[in-house]
């Protein structure tokens, strides 16, 4: 199950994106009495099985509409059209709704409903303190219920989770820093250590600024493994090593030893580099490199770790760790994870900000034929986290 945290949602015209097209109304008109039926039973769901019924709507929100047709029950199918992506996310959040009232009661969800309508007028999700102001603790005890309904209602249709903290990338760094953290707990409660591929560019220093102490205190540092998610063919005190970046910002904040750091061999040439990264990854985390998380960026052009658009690396399946001598950004010679190392990670998140990836962030979110290497990325438990500002998410 996925995280969530209601100040770190992305903006959406709700208008937009609920609409129905004609085309999808006789199949509405068809599942009405299968609609009807389904929200009876749910409607006397008892409040012990809001677990399952939270890893069913998280499962549903980090789905495609394509996807949805296998994995939800008939009146949630469709033919993957954006109207009838809309109708299952609509569905979604009035499933949500019923269970809901039972947990909360008809005056609270009242008050959350005047929430959400209020900050869809602003093309905004409630913020965080309104939600604890208006629901006391019932929003603790129920966090995670409230904000599968906020992301269902804003139509999230293409991620598990979309983060924005405001207008700046301090917000971002403050949501990423927080679930970073939680995935950390969870990792060392459950197998002692905890494994994170940071990648260079704004990531780091955006991540950074919401690493506060007691955050530092909880998540262990001391059984963290550090690894990078690509890097340059270049000495580790160079200014554009990712190791450099990231020692002075997280691993700073975090005190990570160098003994946790694996790092690259800067020496070797470019192709004996991936192969013993490679190597070290397989043997520090096994035969298939599963890293916990993977921390990527995306640039202007859509490329993520050193995975560049239409780059012949976009098709290799073999090797966890490739290398990169003509990368069309400098410096040329490179490592990098692959799709396929990536594909092993148990979760990855983008972390990016700023008006200049809001074209590219539309296209990798919206276009369902976007190839760009973004839009390509899954881990092990499917499609990749966001954390964004206003900025980015200016044209969603």
């Amino acid at each position: 199950m996925h995280p969530r945290s209601s100040s770190n949602k992305y903006t959406a015209d709700t208008d937009d994106d609920l609409s129905l097209s004609s085309d999808s109304e006789d199949e509405e008109e068809d599942d009405e009495d299968d609609d009807a039926s389904e929200a009876g039973s749910r409607s006397t769901v008892a409040p012990d099985d809001e677990a399952s019924l939270i890893a069913n709507m998280t499962l549903s929100l980090s789905m495609t509409a394509d996807q949805l047709a296998t994995h939800l029950p008939k009146a949630h199918r469709g033919s993957g059209s954006t109207a009838t992506k809309s109708s299952n996310r609509r569905r979604l959040a009035e499933e949500c709704r019923l269970q809901l009232t039972q947990v909360l009661g008809p005056g609270r969800l009242a008050a959350l409903d005047q929430l959400i309508e209020a900050a869809a007028r602003a093309h905004d999700v409630p913020h965080e303190d309104d939600l604890k102001h208006e629901l006391g603790h019932e929003y603790s005890t129920h966090a995670e219920l409230v904000n599968i309904r906020v992301n269902a209602e804003q139509g999230v249709d293409q991620c598990t989770h979309i983060g924005s903290g405001g207008n700046d990338k301090a917000g971002v760094g403050q949501a990423a820093a927080k679930w970073l953290c939680e995935q950390a707990e969870a990792a060392i409660a459950d197998h002692q250590s905890f494994s994170v591929a940071f990648s260079g560019g704004s990531l780091p220093s955006i991540l950074a600024s919401g690493l506060t102490d007691d955050l530092v205190k909880r998540c262990q540092p001391d059984k963290w493994q550090v690894y990078f998610a690509d890097e340059r063919l270049v000495a580790h005190d160079d200014d554009e090593s990712n190791y450099k970046e990231v020692r002075k910002t997280c691993m700073a904040k975090l005190n990570i030893k160098p003994e946790q750091v694996h790092a690259i061999d800067a020496g070797l040439p470019v192709e004996q580099a991936a192969a013993a990264y490679e190597a070290d990854m397989k043997a520090s985390l096994g035969s298939e490199g599963r890293l916990d998380v993977v921390l990527l960026g995306m640039g202007p052009d859509g490329h993520t770790c050193s995975l560049f658009p239409e780059h012949p690396l976009l098709q290799e399946q073999d090797k966890l760790v490739a290398s990169i001598s003509d990368s069309p950004k400098p410096p040329p010679q490179r490592i990098t994870l692959t799709f396929k190392a990536l594909s092993h990670a148990g979760q990855v998140a983008f972390i990016t900000a700023g008006d200049g990836k809001s074209e590219v962030l539309r296209s990798v979110l919206m276009d369902g034929d976007c190839q760009l290497p973004a839009s390509m990325v899954r881990s092990a438990t499917g499609l990749p986290l966001w954390f964004v500002d206003k900025g980015a998410a200016a044209k969603l």
